[in-house]
C-alpha cells in the first residue's frame, strides 16, 4: 500500500506542475531501493503512536527525514505541526499534507510491530493508543513522495510545501496551523494534495485541490491497492 500511496502522490504532483513523468513505474527514482526504509519507518510509527496534540516524537522523526532529503523544516507550527519547504526554481507551489495522530484504542492485531503504548487521555485516564486510521501509512508514504521528488529535481520546477498536520482526529490541527501562519509564513500553495487509506476496501483516496483567485476546483480519485 505504501508503494501505491507514493506513486499516487508523485503522479498527482507531476500533473499539477506539468512535470515530465518517468516512462515506467520502476524508473521513479528508485522506489524499490528506498522502500525498505519506508517500511521500517511505517513499522516504527505504528509501534509508537501518539495522541492528538502530543505528536512530539512523531513530528521529530518526520522532520529529521525531511531534512535528510533536502527540505528546509520548521517545527512546532500550530502545536506539533511541521512544514518542509523545497524550492526548485520558478513554477507552481504544491502543498502535500499528511496527518500524524493516533487514536485512543487498544491494538489486538497480533502484528509483530503492534502498539503496546499506553498514555493518559485529556481527561487524565490511562488509555491504550494505536494507529487505527492509517496515519502511519500516510506518513511513511509522505516521506517517500518527498524522497522521490527531491531526487527528481531535473524533471520539475516549482516549490514543494510538505506539512505534517497534528490533531486531525480532533478536527483542530489544520485550523491551528492556519492560525499560526501556515499561509503567511510559508509559500501559499497553488495546489493542495492529500491521500487517505480507505481500508478495509484496501483502496487509496486521492484528493487534489486547485487554489485560484476566489475559486477552487477539487478532484477525487480512488485507486485499488495491490502493493504492500
Amino acid at each position: 500500500m505504501i508503494r501505491l500511496f507514493v506513486l499516487s502522490a508523485f503522479l498527482a504532483f507531476a500533473s499539477a506542475v506539468h512535470a515530465q513523468p518517468a516512462r515506467s513505474v520502476p524508473e521513479l527514482a528508485g522506489l524499490d531501493r528506498v522502500y525498505p526504509t519506508l517500511d521500517a519507518l511505517y513499522q516504527d510509527l505504528h509501534r509508537n503512536p501518539e495522541l492528538s496534540k502530543h505528536e512530539d516524537k512523531t513530528a521529530a522523526k518526520l522532520a529529521a527525514r525531511m531534512r535528510e532529503v533536502g527540505f528546509e523544516v520548521t517545527e512546532h507550527v500550530g502545536g506539533t505541526g511541521i512544514v518542509g519547504i523545497l524550492r526548485n526554481g520558478n513554477g507552481p507551489t504544491v502543498l502535500v499534507r499528511t496527518d500524524m495522530d493516533a487514536l485512543p484504542l487498544k491494538e489486538t492485531t497480533g502484528l509483530p510491530y503492534a502498539s503496546k503504548v499506553t498514555t493518559k487521555s485529556e481527561g487524565g485516564e490511562v488509555t491504550a493508543v494505536m494507529h487505527a486510521c492509517g496515519h502511519d501509512i500516510h506518513m511513511a508514504s509522505w516521506v517517500g513522495a518527498a524522497t522521490l521528488l527531491s531526487g527528481l529535481k531535473d524533471r520539475w520546477r516549482g516549490t514543494l510545501v510538505f506539512i505534517g498536520q497534528p490533531a486531525e482526529e480532533m478536527v483542530s490541527g489544520a485550523n491551528a496551523m492556519v492560525k499560526d501562519g501556515l499561509f503567511t509564513r510559508f509559500p501559499k500553495p497553488d495546489f493542495v494534495l492529500g491521500l487517505h487509506d480507505t481500508s478495509p476496501r484496501r483502496r487509496v483516496r486521492l484528493d487534489a485541490l486547485r487554489v485560484g483567485a476566489g475559486r477552487e476546483a477539487r478532484a477525487g480519485l480512488d485507486r485499488d491497492t495491490h502493493a504492500a
